[in-house]
């Protein structure tokens, strides 16, 4: 027999973009993200990495974001001095999007 597979309307995705600004020798990236497929005030956290060789962690003072009517969030978090980049991700569940890489200058 064939089997067709459709993918559900459940199958939740996070995409998310982020800006690194440098004020007064602090760096803070903001990221913007969408999603589609969670509730209206699902909580999705930050993951951060400086390299390839560090590991995923969650900022220390940065609020957990949660999903608005429209799937849409914010998240800000000022990152380590003197990195010159980041990578970023979102997860909520067992949803993630990819990571995004931070320049930052």
């Amino acid at each position: 027999g064939t089997y067709v597979l459709t993918p559900t309307a459940s199958q939740a995705s996070i995409t998310a973009s982020c800006t690194a600004k440098t004020a007064a020798g602090k760096v803070t990236v903001t990221c913007a993200g969408s999603s589609t497929g969670l509730a209206t005030g699902t909580k999705v956290s930050g993951h951060v990495r400086y390299s390839s060789k560090d590991k995923w962690t969650t900022p220390k003072g940065a609020k957990t974001p949660t999903t608005d009517s429209s799937g849409k969030f914010s998240w800000s978090f000022t990152a380590t001095t003197g990195k010159k980049q980041a990578y970023v991700y979102f997860s909520s569940g067992s949803t993630a999007s990819t990571a995004v890489k931070v320049k930052i200058s």
